[in-house]
């Protein structure tokens, strides 16, 4: 993305994740992720158009991410955007009609980053509403269907700049413990993170964001009667796309060149990415399922180690090896450990 850390590109990136009339729907990208709640929702799973099956992650540490979604069916942050937009059951919209409301109530300022626009008033080329599919998308003349496609991939390419600006909530007595102070934890805190480590938590939450970025599966319940899929089936869909960094609409082709050896294999079932702990009272129900009420509930979920007992529909796959079990006794301090990362 060319445009990833442009001012401008960032400036229109903000007023499209706010417009509630983008895709047509009355859901903007704000809808779900919202900045109060460290930018998701609160609720189990996304709430849209219609109720989803997943819970709606962060994306305040989104820039910080090699694979999007929690299947990692994205590889940008740019393409990942593009996702909810055409989602049925987010915000239902089709590119058609987003590049007309662009043209509508972005114009200027998209066509400062992106140039010009191409000439939507002409009804006979450009029908108001289609995506792929669609009689109207498909009966348009190639030429026109493929302005379209870089009007939607301009749109992306704004959000992600937008969203390369976010930060989480600020740590402060974490960075002062890390730098040296270590009264600033309490004792509680202090011990959370000596059991933090201990137990293996610290293997996939480290790093700025306390997250490796990759994917696991720790048998984690879905909110449905069946299972997410997870990487399996968030490779095929990546490897699909247009939208891949490899790709036509790519700004730097090179940088997706490691997606030719990419592929899905049977311990991928159940794995979702590891979410960041930044912020962590903020984003719950937590679990890619939204089924954990309390932090207390999920700690106690990673204590069992290997609960033979979850394997089932709601929860495919099996446990990832590196899991360990630990005492009850340790809940506590690792509760309040994580709720201090949730910010002052």
């Amino acid at each position: 993305n060319a445009h990833a850390d442009d001012p401008a590109a960032a400036a229109l990136g903000a007023a499209l994740f706010a417009d509630t009339a983008l895709a047509g729907s009355g859901v903007a990208c704000a809808t779900c992720h919202r900045p109060d709640r460290d930018f998701t929702d609160g609720l189990p799973v996304a709430q849209g158009v219609s109720i989803g099956n997943l819970h709606t992650p962060s994306i305040a540490t989104a820039a910080w991410n090699r694979w999007q979604f929690w299947d990692g069916r994205a590889d940008t942050l740019w393409s990942q955007a593009l996702g909810p937009l055409e989602n049925p059951a987010e915000m239902n919209g089709s590119r058609l009609q987003i590049a007309h409301a662009v043209r509508a109530s972005h114009g200027p300022a998209f066509e400062a980053v992106f140039g010009p626009l191409p000439p939507l008033d002409q009804a006979d080329r450009f029908p108001p509403a289609g995506k792929p599919g669609d009689a109207a998308y498909d009966a348009m003349a190639p030429a026109d269907r493929a302005a379209v496609d870089r009007v939607f991939v301009g749109v992306g390419k704004a959000l992600e700049a937008f969203e390369r600006t976010l930060r989480p909530a600020p740590t402060p007595r974490f960075s002062a413990y890390v730098a040296g102070q270590f009264d600033a934890l309490t004792v509680d805190e202090r011990a959370g993170l000596v059991e933090f480590m201990h137990a293996g938590c610290v293997s996939c939450h480290h790093g700025p964001t306390l997250s490796d970025g990759a994917f696991h599966n720790i048998l984690m319940p879905s909110h449905g009667p069946v299972g997410d899929r997870g990487r399996i089936d968030g490779v095929a869909r990546l490897l699909a796309s247009p939208f891949r960094a490899d790709g036509p609409f790519s700004d730097d082709p090179a940088a997706g060149s490691g997606l030719a050896s990419l592929v899905a294999s049977g311990d991928m079932l159940g794995q979702q990415k590891t979410p960041a702990l930044r912020g962590a009272t903020r984003v719950g129900p937590w679990g890619h399922g939204g089924t954990f009420a309390t932090l207390t509930d999920v700690v106690a979920h990673y204590g069992q180690g290997k609960p033979v007992e979850l394997a089932g529909p709601r929860a495919p796959g099996t446990m990832d090896p590196a899991v360990a079990a630990f005492a009850s006794g340790h809940n506590a301090p690792l509760v309040a450990f994580l709720t201090m990362l949730g910010g002052d």
